[in-house]
């Protein structure tokens, strides 16, 4: 067994007298310090989104939802044919939920603390929701095959605008293949 530590300490430093030979190694040292940095905080954004799926996917539940409902009403325009929409929303959607609140009286005056109130649905302990606030859009982008007749692009235009309550310059129509 000493043979092996024998052996070990010429081999540890012979490595660190190479690593003294190479040039410029406190660059080296920075970039491999950098590149772990690099992963490190790429793999916690990953981490920490992977913890907002239900979110994420209220989000997009919503976002794809007023896609298919609005690609389904222009389809319905005459002379509209294939229509394919984009909407651009302000932010994503919104759960109030409800708070339990209590009140304690301390020596120095007053404490409350608030803990949100959780139902159980099928099971499954949720906070009780009192409202859900959707985002307002701010553009829409219809490309449409139709498009190319003045009268669709203006039905078009005023379907999405009365739709949405926006501004109707905010609605850009294209015409598709």
């Amino acid at each position: 067994m000493s043979e092996n530590n024998a052996a070990v300490k010429p081999q540890k430093k012979g490595f660190f007298a190479s690593l003294k030979k190479v040039k410029h190694i406190e660059i080296y040292l920075a970039v491999l310090i950098g590149a772990v940095i690099f992963l490190i905080y790429f793999s916690s954004v990953g981490g920490s989104r992977a913890g907002k799926g239900d979110a994420d996917a209220g989000e997009l539940d919503y976002a794809a939802a007023q896609k298919a409902q609005l690609c389904s009403l222009l389809g319905k325009v005459k002379g509209a044919g294939d229509v394919e929409v984009m909407i651009r929303f302000e932010c994503s959607p919104e759960k109030i939920i409800a708070y339990t609140t209590t009140a304690s009286n301390t020596g120095t005056g007053t404490q409350s603390s608030s803990v949100p109130q959780i139902i159980s649905q099928s099971g499954v302990q949720k906070p009780l929701v009192l409202k859900e606030v959707y985002p307002k859009a701010l553009s829409v982008l219809v490309v449409a095959s139709g498009a190319s007749s003045a009268r669709v692009r203006i039905e078009i235009i005023a379907a999405v605008s009365a739709h949405y309550g926006i501004d109707p310059a905010n609605v850009i129509v294209l015409a598709g293949k």
